[in-house]
């Protein structure tokens, strides 16, 4: 979070901006209401070529599976 400059929450999307030198990164994050999808969207503003290493981080598992074992609990 050492670069987040700004974060924006609107109904149908938030919105992170980053700044890292001259570097301005926006990452917008959209849910699709009562359906199971995400899209991300990221915009880089830079007087130079930059790249993005982006690594997205996935749990690979069911969502039921982690609600029946809270009920358990």
């Amino acid at each position: 979070f050492d670069h987040l400059v700004r974060f924006e929450k609107h109904p149908d999307r938030c919105v992170w901006v980053y700044r890292a030198g001259s570097a301005e990164i926006v990452r917008t994050l959209r849910m699709g209401h009562a359906c199971n999808r995400s899209q991300v969207q990221y915009r880089i503003s830079c007087a130079q070529p930059v790249s993005l290493l982006i690594r997205p981080f996935v749990t690979v598992r069911d969502f039921h599976s982690t609600l029946e074992r809270a009920e358990e609990a």
